[in-house]
């Protein structure tokens, strides 16, 4: 076996132009597809830190009128779960707000925290490297303890034993460090740093009985042998009965069981990771079938060595068993570049992708993946091997050597796989290039939407107002210093500028009949705005008037409805001037509140969200809004702007928590940043699947016009003239272009209909993506083609 490596590895070195067009080819693919794979091992293959991950899910109230499958609940409905299901071993609830001060830093410290019940940790399966976590009675007790991550340990109690038993101080509270977990563990968000009990916070009494406090989801495990699908059976069974014993609160929910794996990486992300994988597996195809192009045309050359080992008694086997090992090191030579090409692309990737999607940052080569590299180079090797090594084991070697080393029926045999090798290559790549002129199209369509506001010159940052202030009057001020500052055209504020919230504010007309909670057309969603907001944001003022200063405390309540709302609740009427009051079940309404302004509707998280129904209270009439999120439009330069808000705010309290400042574009093109990745990423595969297209045409045409040499030449003596010689040459890569044109095309209406759900503003069958991708790789066939055939000429 030795001998025979060196023989074939001597062929190889003595053929370099294959053997580096061999060599390049598979490993831009092997490459490509090695860092596809070790991005879904990160995201999608890498088991999570904690005990049986399987049997985890997470519960959420669903309204399934609303098309809502997410929902916050309340920690009495919890409670009920935990009482009636037999499905989960236990259940852990947990609170949806996630940041704190830690006041006693300084300056004072914004950081995510997880309050949580005394369940969470034993749920997750995962105990405290440090100390320990809180029982349940000291939850009912509301003893004020804490349990710290690692990264915390390490960054503020610089890795000491004795952190356990210190203090630190949330939100003005003393709390007793009780633990330290490992490295690693930040659920449920990924970048919590504390957890405290739920009974930690101020209010906590009121959330023991309060169903319309829907602020709480959950996390529980399965009993043993017990699927999430049987329990969400039961949980049904659950919803249902609690309808009928709280009508005015459960009536229209339901119960959603959610595997945490999904939870974590959404159905969306999985499809769009599995459908790049597909992708880069198309172009790993393309690689193989433009090397056994190679393959065929090299044995052409050496048809007559083969006759003549034939003759001195070589078995056909042998034969094989060269081919296949010619194949193999050609693989494994591809198999290094490869690697290194992973190795440089993927902190692109890092740096590149979407680091919002869990495990993203935490992509890097390992045994795993330079082993998953080595088996796809044994698989290319089968792949692009099999077929030219089969076609010679059918040639009769005596035939080769009458006629000189080439047989007519051997060439056309040649050809003919050749011509399908080149068609299953262009129609690849059909279905690659159509998938991304999709995208590109669709990334088009996403950033020319219009969002109802207007994005460009808008600094952006979010505050919360210290505990100490009272929030009215802390914002007033913090707008009062920012618009006073040289440059500044406006500046307002939004208690949430980008939000995913459902609308859950039930709707009661002055003079109709109060709607019904389950009622999906009589809900709407709030915000709470300052005077100026709408003037910086640059909504369009359709009727009435903006918010004033005069609009406070002690005037008639007010409201500002958007379009959406206008068309559902006044349909062809003008709003202003009509009173309404909303609120939710088991809760007195609000007071009434007269509409004084039409404003236009906008995008409330991004391009890709959809306009909700919704109404905005001036801020001096809902003092109980605490964080808010502030933009500022101003003329002079972004960053030394951006050094003014900031020194201008931090003289209203110097006890602000940290807080950064950036821009709404740059908050937007967060929101667009895995799309934008999705089809950077396809159009990467692309460019890639066309140079391999065109050099694979390139190399058919060449074998193709030295194969037929001869031919050519009788053809001419006999009258052809040249031009007919090169339509001729051009005329069967017409031929075999338009056989790949029309497989891939098909394949391509497939696969577009399958990821349509990546798609926007765009139909999967969309005519115009794919005449053009045709266009285009009609052309390239045609000029890699032409190149060979003009040289012949």
């Amino acid at each position: 076996m030795a001998k025979q490596i060196r023989q074939v590895g001597r062929g190889l070195f003595r053929s370099p132009g294959f053997t580096f067009t061999g060599v390049v080819t598979m490993a831009l693919s092997i490459g490509a597809i090695t860092t596809m794979f070790s991005v879904i091992k990160a995201v999608l293959l890498r088991p999570l830190p904690y005990h049986a991950p399987a049997r985890l899910v997470m519960l959420w109230s669903a309204v399934p009128s609303k098309d809502i499958q997410r929902n916050w609940t309340s920690y009495p409905d919890i409670q009920d779960w935990k009482r009636e299901s037999r499905s989960f071993t236990e259940i852990a609830a947990m609170l949806r707000v996630d940041t704190a001060d830690l006041t006693d830093a300084v300056p004072v410290e914004r950081t995510k925290v997880g309050r949580v019940s005394s369940e969470f940790f034993s749920v997750l399966g995962v105990t405290p490297v440090l100390g320990r976590d809180w029982t349940q009675e000291e939850e009912d007790h509301r003893v004020q303890v804490a349990v710290i991550s690692h990264a915390f340990w390490q960054s503020h109690f610089a890795g000491a034993r004795n952190a356990i038993g210190a203090s630190i101080e949330i939100d003005h509270k003393r709390a007793i460090v009780t633990g330290v977990m490992p490295a690693g563990f930040d659920f449920p968000s990924s970048e919590t740093s504390i957890w405290i009990p739920l009974s930690f916070i101020s209010n906590w009494p009121a959330f023991l009985t309060a169903r319309q406090a829907d602020a709480f989801n959950a996390i529980a495990r399965l009993e043993p042998g017990i699927t999430w699908q049987r329990a969400q059976q039961e949980m049904d069974s659950i919803s249902t009965g609690l309808g009928y014993q709280y009508p005015l609160f459960e009536a229209g929910k339901s119960i959603s069981v959610v595997p945490l794996p999904t939870e974590l990486v959404r159905p969306g992300t999985r499809a769009a990771l599995w459908t790049l994988f597909g992708a880069v597996s198309f172009l790993l195809l393309i690689g193989c079938a433009n090397v056994a192009t190679l393959l065929l045309a090299r044995q052409s050359s050496r048809e007559r060595e083969r006759a003549v080992r034939t003759a001195l008694g070589a078995s056909g086997a042998h034969l094989i068993r060269l081919q296949m090992l010619e194949c193999l090191l050609l693989s494994l030579f591809s198999a290094l570049p490869g690697i290194a090409l992973a190795a440089a692309a993927i902190p692109v990737l890092r740096a590149l992708g979407p680091t919002e999607i869990r495990g993203f940052g935490d992509i890097h080569l390992d045994p795993a993946i330079l082993t998953f590299c080595l088996l796809v180079s044994l698989l290319t090797s089968l792949i692009f091997g099999l077929g030219p090594s089969w076609m010679n084991a059918r040639r009769d070697p005596h035939a080769a050597l009458k006629a000189g080393g080439r047989t007519v029926a051997g060439s056309r045999a040649r050809r003919r796989m050749g011509s399908a090798f080149m068609s299953l290559q262009i129609a690849l790549a059909m279905v690659l290039v159509t998938g991304t002129g999709l995208m590109i199209r669709s990334l088009m369509r996403v950033e020319n939407v219009d969002l109802g506001y207007q994005p460009h010159g808008l600094l952006f940052l979010h505050l919360d107002a210290p505990s100490d202030q009272d929030p009215a009057k802390f914002y007033d001020e913090v707008l009062e210093r920012i618009g006073a500052i040289p440059g500044v055209r406006g500046a307002g504020a939004i208690d949430a500028q980008f939000s995913d919230y459902v609308p859950d504010d039930v709707i009661e007309l002055e003079g109709r009949s109060q709607f019904s909670r389950d009622d999906k057309a009589a809900t709407c969603s709030s915000h709470v705005v300052s005077d100026a907001y709408f003037k910086t944001a640059g909504v369009a003022l359709l009727r009435g008037h903006y918010f004033s200063p005069e609009d406070n405390a002690g005037s008639q309540l007010v409201a500002i409805v958007n379009q959406a709302m206008a068309r559902r609740f006044w349909p062809g009427e003008d709003p202003t001037g009509k009173r309404f009051r909303y609120g939710v079940p088991g809760e007195s309404p609000s007071a009434w509140r007269t509409v004084v302004g039409l404003v236009s509707d906008t995008l409330p998280n991004g391009p890709e969200s959809r306009s909700l129904p919704q109404f905005f209270l001036p801020q001096n009439q809902a003092p109980w809004t605490a964080s808010m999120d502030v933009i500022v439009r101003g003329a002079q330069d972004r960053l030394s702007l951006a050094s003014n808000v900031r020194g201008a705010i931090l003289r209203v309290s110097p006890d602000i928590p940290r807080f950064e400042i950036s821009t709404v574009e740059s908050q937007l093109e967060r929101l667009g940043n895995r799309r934008r990745f999705q089809t950077w990423l396809l159009s990467v595969f692309s460019t890639i699947a066309l140079v391999l297209a065109a050099i694979g045409t390139y190399g058919l045409v060449s074998y193709s016009v030295a194969e037929r040499t001869n031919e050519l030449g009788i053809r001419m003596a006999l009258g052809a003239s040249r031009r007919d010689i090169l339509r001729l040459v051009l005329g069967h890569s017409i031929t075999v272009t338009g056989v790949g044109l029309f497989v891939g095309s098909t394949a391509a209406l497939v696969f577009s209909r399958a990821a349509s759900g990546l798609l926007f503003g765009v139909s999967w069958a969309d005519g115009l993506t794919m005449s053009l991708t045709g266009v285009l790789l009609l052309f390239v066939s045609l000029a890699a083609a032409y190149v060979p055939a003009r040289a012949f000429h």
